[in-house]
């Protein structure tokens, strides 16, 4: 592993830590503990197959969460929640929904570093009533790179009954950085269901079947195939950016056919929120981005899942330990 300067951040540094794998190379920093570039051996020459920025601030002004790691919770929680007999009223940052974490959420934080024997380990105490969440919570985000597999593991603890929900918000084009569209991509998702939204982007608590709809990945198709379907869910989205039901812990298939790139994500987490980039932009690691020039494939608890009954709430007992992991296997 190596460390190299990354700018800075409000007066403090910003460093990037590079792990090395088999025609696989990783890039992380300590702000947001966040991927700022996967470099892949293809067919078409080694491609960074991620999306970025090249400072902090054009990260976050982006809003785009790029590479982050997110927490405390992933993706929308509406207005706030009941926990222990105890109502916690969260930080909106999307009208009334607390969306990735909040105003301040992990993507905004410093992390403790270290080398862990090959991997990098990042630590974060994020305190009690952080972004209205409660109990004092420790996360440690380990990152791996072995062969051209990434693994991302997260273990949390805390001293108070909370909510902990992470992913790590990689927007992916197999095709390269500099390549434009990933809408050609092709994308088959391990599930049957999905969680339809209403207007605030909240899942309205149906388990929609797949079948017949633009929403059926179980056979790998284009992702814009049916991306401009005359469907409710997408022309509410503006595209995709749902959540689905998993059925296996081997969540996701991605190919590219112009460089060969392919990925297989695995995780224990019980959702995976598609989304097709439709809102991004600004001026990226190259070039300037447009909508839909990427996919996000993030494993998460289903949003607002503590206040919709039938949904697994992402509970973190005090002093219970908890980890999930998220695995990236690339090939070529």
């Amino acid at each position: 592993m190596t460390v190299t300067e990354f700018g800075s951040f409000r007066g403090r540094d910003v460093h990037l830590y590079t792990l090395a794998g088999d025609g696989l190379t990783v890039g992380v920093t300590d702000f947001g503990a966040a991927v700022q570039f996967i470099r892949l051996a293809t067919r078409a020459g080694e491609k960074d197959v991620t999306l970025g920025y090249n400072d902090i601030d054009a990260r976050i002004a982006s809003g785009t969460y790029c590479g982050a790691t997110i927490g405390r919770v992933a993706n929308r929680i509406r207005g706030g929640f009941g926990l222990g007999g105890v109502r916690y009223e969260l930080a909106g940052n999307e009208g009334a929904n607390c969306n990735h974490g909040g105003l301040s959420g992990f993507d905004k934080r410093f992390f403790d570093a270290e080398d862990s024997g090959g991997a990098l380990s990042l630590t974060l105490l994020s305190p009690d009533g952080d972004g209205g969440f409660p109990g004092n919570m420790r996360l440690r985000v380990t990152y791996t790179v072995t062969g051209r597999t990434l693994s991302v593991r997260y273990e949390a603890e805390s001293d108070a009954d909370t909510l902990f929900s992470p992913t790590c918000h990689i927007y992916f084009n197999l095709g390269g950085e500099d390549c434009g569209s990933a809408m050609d991509t092709r994308l088959r998702i391990n599930a049957a269901r999905y969680t339809p939204v209403g207007p605030d982007r909240i899942p309205t608590g149906e388990l929609r079947a797949v079948d017949g709809t633009p929403f059926d990945f179980r056979t790998i198709k284009r992702i814009g195939r049916d991306i401009g379907a005359d469907d409710d869910q997408l022309l509410l989205c503006g595209g995709y950016d749902h959540n689905y039901v998993l059925c296996s812990s081997h969540a996701a298939t991605a190919e590219c056919e112009r460089t060969g790139a392919t990925l297989d994500l695995y995780t224990d987490l019980p959702g995976l929120q598609l989304y097709t980039a439709n809102g991004l932009g600004g001026v990226g690691k190259t070039r300037e981005y447009r909508p839909r020039d990427a996919f996000c494939l993030e494993p998460q608890f289903f949003p607002n899942a503590i206040n919709t009954p039938g949904f697994a709430p992402p509970l973190l007992k005090k002093g219970e330990k908890t980890s999930y992991y998220i695995k990236y296997v690339f090939g070529a």
